[in-house]
């Protein structure tokens, strides 16, 4: 397991001041699995792990600004239960939850 410490500053910015390299950066996202020991996982907490926003804040704040639609109805809770086949739109994507195999697919 990796554990990375996430700064407040914009990806742009994490850049230019050398904190991040993007290439090791998505190739962790693209294989991170969803460790999970249940056969859900909550709202916010799938839009951390699929890397859609960084805080547990943010995605509190897509969520109430109705900016996160699952199976194509607006979900304005972020505790909201995903399970198996889910499908979660947001700022122009589409990810489908798949605990089956521990992976998430956009």
């Amino acid at each position: 397991m990796r554990i990375c410490m996430r700064s407040s500053l914009e990806p742009l910015a994490r850049f230019e001041a050398g904190l991040v390299n993007f290439d090791r950066e998505i190739e962790t996202q693209e294989n991170r699995n969803m460790a999970t020991d249940s056969n859900f996982i909550k709202l916010d907490q799938f839009l951390k792990f699929v890397g859609v926003v960084q805080t547990g804040g943010e995605a509190k704040l897509l969520i109430q600004d109705e900016q996160v639609e699952v199976n194509g109805s607006i979900e304005t809770r972020r505790g909201r239960k995903l399970v198996q086949g889910d499908r979660v739109f947001t700022m122009g994507e589409t990810y489908q939850v798949d605990l089956a195999d521990g992976r998430s697919n956009s």
